[in-house]
């Protein structure tokens, strides 16, 4: 098949019918494109179903123009960085972790195991940097040539890092996984596990592997607080920030099968809910907490004023369990967090981009831990 569409040139294709369902069904085009693509040709439907959404648009032809907006999407969307906060708990303050770890930089690449994955080579290998003492940072680049399943011919580069950081004197590394496209995902947790496994082994480590925060990490709707409260004031601001995009599931586990007549667009054949909008968190939905256990949430998006590090702005920041396409296991949903833009008020805005990204990243981290700490399944 994959010879039919050799050398695709996106700005004179019209794929359709098969053409077209293999393109959709490709791995790096979200749900979430699919769906816009369908309301853009007029399919307005209450079964967001990925399969059935396909077959209607593989009857259809797809302009190149729509082509390229479909994949320029993908690939901003890939391209954004997405922040996943862990634990390692040490035996001992003074263990000589930074060492340890150091030694393992050569294994890496094998770790990595790109050599199962078509199409995905590194860029650049991962190597280390040793920030300061207590501080270490592994980063790499992967590129990617889409011509298997997305049939297009196109070579992406992905940045992704670790950073591994000890408060001193504390018995825990706060580790802040990176990654743009899920190749790099899967790559930076080979990678830590490894690195928690051969911590344990040497002594250093009381896991073997990182503390992760998952959806199925909090009791009843403990998880729809855990988000809202990020979204709220206190996190990178002082007053609460306005949602303006969140995605929920119905909840099948709630122990009272009976939906209250204000959620009865839950029941039936709906998978996933998203809406967007100005001031989500005033509808009753959010606000009344008598709905939560109704339905599961696995990603708020909020627009905040914040004044961090003596920068005064706005910036929007996504809140996500990440819940694998096509799997139904939300207990193992991990959390991630992505700062999707920064606007800052004032003179010399560029100069402070990274100092304000700086601040707010450690900001939202101070955050998750209080938020977590606080509401965790005990």
């Amino acid at each position: 098949m994959d010879e039919m569409f050799d050398k695709v040139d996106i700005t004179t294709w019209l794929p359709y019918g098969e053409q077209l369902r293999v393109l959709l069904s490709g791995d790096h085009i979200s749900t979430g494109e699919v769906s816009a693509l369908a309301r853009s040709k007029g399919l307005f439907a209450s079964n967001l179903d990925r399969a059935h959404l396909i077959q209607f648009l593989s009857t259809t032809l797809i302009q190149p123009r729509e082509l390229e907006q479909l994949i320029d999407s993908a690939v901003s969307r890939e391209s954004k960085p997405k922040e996943q906060p862990q634990k390692v708990r040490l035996t001992a303050a003074g263990s000589q972790w930074q060492t340890a770890v150091e030694r393992l930089e050569g294994e890496f690449v094998d770790v990595a195991g790109l050599d199962s994955v078509p199409g995905v080579s590194f860029a650049s290998e991962p190597t280390i940097r040793k920030v300061d003492r207590n501080h270490l940072v592994v980063s790499y680049e992967i590129n990617r040539e889409d011509y298997s399943r997305d049939l297009l011919h196109r070579e992406l580069s992905f940045k992704a890092e670790i950073s591994i950081r000890q408060t001193e004197g504390e018995l825990v590394l706060d580790v802040l996984s990176t990654h743009t496209a899920k190749e790099t995902d899967r790559i930076n947790d080979r990678i830590m596990k490894y690195v928690t496994a051969e911590l344990q082994r040497a002594g250093i480590s009381e896991d073997s592997a990182p503390e992760k925060i998952y959806l199925g990490s909090f009791d009843g709707n403990g998880h729809v607080t855990f988000l809202l409260r990020l979204a709220g004031p206190g996190t990178v601001g002082t007053e609460p920030g306005r949602i303006v995009d969140l995605t929920i599931k119905p909840n099948h586990a709630r122990q009272d099968a009976e939906l209250p007549p204000e959620l009865k667009l839950l029941e039936g054949s709906i998978r996933n809910v998203r809406m967007d909008g100005d001031k989500l968190n005033e509808i009753s939905l959010l606000a009344d907490e008598r709905y939560h256990g109704s339905f599961l949430m696995t990603r708020v998006v909020v627009e905040q004023a914040f004044e961090q590090a003596g920068i005064k702005g706005t910036c929007t920041v996504s809140y996500m369990f990440q819940v694998a396409r096509g799997s139904n296991d939300h207990v193992r949903a991990p959390f991630s967090f992505g700062i999707e833009g920064i606007s800052i008020n004032g003179a010399r805005k560029s100069e402070q981009q990274q100092k304000a990204k700086k601040a707010l990243t450690a900001a939202i981290l101070a955050g998750v831990d209080r938020h977590f700490n606080t509401l965790r399944a005990r």
